[in-house]
């Protein structure tokens, strides 16, 4: 961006300008007088003498020059300036239009960071809600734990009645097999028992027959 400052120049400085302004005012108010004063009148040639001094006239026209040059410089400072002046309001403008569109790009961002905010706000109360579940499911987690515990201290002593009843199943199973075998014994005893019965009665009968035959042989 272009930058006019005055004390940069090659501008003399401002109190300059003046003391030449007020030196150039006065050798024309000087040169208006020698204009005016009329030799025909008494004392106008002494006049016009007297102020003619030697090499005013080329001072005169050195310090015309000089107010001229100065007035060129500050025009063209004065155009600088204005072009300066077009150039930082052309800026202005230009950052005037970005304020707008960095001012509606915050706008945007803060209903953006707003709606986070809010979805930050619900993540958290899920978050909380979790921690509260998770917290009642190790609290559960736990009480099945004891019961567990509890369980497997009642299977175990189920399972030393088991091996109790185990036993007494196979001390019962000794005890049927004896009564079987007993019985079985019994069984064959009352069997040969039966068979001497019979055997006997049969022989009893044979001489019931034999004796009554003999009785009628007899008679």
């Amino acid at each position: 961006m272009p930058s006019f400052n005055l004390m940069n120049t090659s501008l003399p400085p401002i109190p300059d300008y003046v003391m030449h302004i007020h030196a150039v005012e006065g050798l024309q108010e000087d040169d208006t007088d020698i204009n005016a004063a009329d030799p025909s009148e008494p004392g106008g040639a002494d006049y016009l003498h007297e102020e003619a001094r030697p090499g005013e006239h080329e001072l005169h026209m050195a310090l015309h020059r000089r107010m001229e040059s100065l007035v060129e410089n500050l025009e063209e400072g004065v155009e600088r300036l204005a072009a300066e002046h077009h150039d930082l309001q052309n800026e202005i403008n230009e950052l005037s239009i970005e304020h707008g569109q960095l001012a509606e790009d915050y706008d945007e961002l803060r209903e953006y960071a707003e709606d986070r905010l809010d979805e930050v706000e619900d993540l958290q109360d899920d978050v909380f809600f979790l921690q509260n579940r998770h917290f009642e499911l190790q609290r559960a987690y736990g009480r099945l734990l004891a019961g567990f515990q509890v369980e497997r201290e009642v299977v175990w002593e189920l399972e030393q009645e088991l091996g109790l009843m185990r036993i007494q199943a196979a001390n019962q199973r000794e005890n049927i097999e004896g009564l079987q075998s007993a019985l079985n014994k019994a069984q064959k005893r009352q069997w040969w028992s039966l068979m001497l019965l019979f055997v006997c009665v049969l022989v009893a009968a044979y001489f019931c027959l034999l004796a009554g035959r003999s009785s009628v042989n007899w008679r």
